[in-house]
């Protein structure tokens, strides 16, 4: 999924880290009960499936308006 966030996170012009986590006690930690999955702001956005390109910049937009609100 990296490589999807990544490239929308280039096509939208944000100024993100996009971090991946391997470690299952991290993951875990998280609250994450299914694999592959998307956090924003420490918000869970994305589990258990991986979105298209064409998906993922409207997924994060939507996520980063809900975590700012």
């Amino acid at each position: 999924m990296k490589p999807i966030v990544d490239e929308a996170v280039r096509r939208l012009q944000l100024k993100a880290e996009v971090k991946l986590v391997c470690y299952p006690a991290e993951i875990k930690q998280q609250g994450i009960q299914q694999q592959p999955a998307l956090m924003v702001n420490g918000q869970i956005v994305v589990q258990g499936k991986v979105p298209s390109i064409f998906t993922m910049p409207d997924i994060l937009q939507n996520a980063l308006h809900e975590t700012q609100t």
